[in-house]
């Protein structure tokens, strides 16, 4: 067996993890929190999605979306927030994570 079919595989069982499935679990926390209009908890709970980089790698385009939703409408419009609110983007933009296909929508809306 080759060395890359090992890591063929191992890649293929990352949706199946734990850190997977906890990480998708946390996610669907935040959905709920944003259902609930608890955007100061949804927008913790997004900021820790965002400090890890190992699982979900994927969404971090639509967290970084809903984020600056969050602190561009629900938020106190303060310089301060506004200024987290453009960090964010300049982040988004500079994440190698963040597919390139999610920015168009990202630099329009």
């Amino acid at each position: 067996m080759h060395s890359h079919s090992h890591l063929t595989l191992e890649r293929g069982l990352w949706g199946t993890s734990t850190g997977h499935v906890l990480t998708r679990i946390v996610q669907k926390g935040a959905d709920a929190f944003g259902t609930l209009k608890e955007y100061d908890r949804e927008l913790d709970v997004l900021e820790a999605l965002l400090n890890q980089r190992r699982w979900r790698r994927g969404r971090r385009g639509k967290w970084y979306d809903r984020r600056a939703l969050i602190l561009t409408r629900y938020c106190d419009k303060s310089p301060e927030t506004l200024r987290r609110a453009v960090r964010g983007l300049l982040d988004s933009l500079n994440d190698r994570d963040t597919h390139l296909g999610e920015w168009p929508h990202r630099l329009v809306n």
